[in-house]
């Protein structure tokens, strides 16, 4: 998104990407987390960190004042469902603000050929602390009409596994597909010619001026 000095970027559950966020655009940039873990690293960088259970309950910030929210590798550690989060985060941005929102897939062909092998391809839980792990994840058509139900426009989507050499291009995609046979990759096969079976998918989305 276009940002800059005045615009302001909350990152939920935060990843440190906001340090790029503040170092490209110079951007104000704070985080919001479910607990303290992060306070040393945030204070350090001088970034305000908000305290909240966003699942569950609305962060004493104002409405509308964000410019950018990044709502990456959140939504799948809630234990409840994510519909009261979404729509807090759509109170908190501007108009014509953007947010950046990203998921584990639940229908990654890893999970479904777990499943076909009578296999679970959920997180175990720990007996202690519930959220660390992936307690529910979503596929994307769910995800898409949670976020339009709460009134966002979804400008842009992908699937992804993060890699840093994912084929685009059919020479690439040849390639990659010559180079999976030799080593007999089934799963990179799939991600390659059948995109929405890779680990991740991401939505871009905008709150309507």
């Amino acid at each position: 998104p276009e940002l800059n000095a005045r615009s302001r970027v909350l990152e939920i559950g935060p990843l440190h990407r906001f340090t790029d966020y503040q170092e490209l655009s110079g951007a104000q940039v704070e985080a919001l987390c479910i607990d303290e873990l992060n306070r040393n690293f945030t204070d350090t960088l001088g970034i305000p960190l908000h305290v909240c259970d966003i699942s569950r309950a609305a962060p004493p910030l104002e409405k509308e004042s964000f410019d950018c929210i990044l709502f990456c590798e959140v939504l799948e550690h809630f234990d409840i469902a994510p519909q009261f989060a979404i729509r807090t985060v759509m109170s908190l941005l501007k108009k014509g603000g953007c947010i950046l929102f990203s998921v584990p897939n639940f229908a990654s062909i890893q999970k479904r050929m777990l499943l076909l092998r009578g296999g679970n391809p959920q997180d175990t839980l720990s007996p202690i602390v519930t959220y660390f792990a992936h307690i529910r994840e979503p596929v994307c058509a769910e995800t898409r009409a949670w976020w339009t139900d709460a009134g966002a426009v979804i400008t842009g989507e992908g699937f992804t596994n993060y890699d840093k050499e994912e084929p685009g291009g059919v020479l690439s995609k040849l390639f990659w597909t010559a180079r999976f046979l030799k080593i007999r990759n089934w799963y990179g096969l799939c991600h390659i010619w059948f995109p929405r079976t890779r680990r991740y998918f991401y939505l871009l989305l905008r709150k309507p001026v």
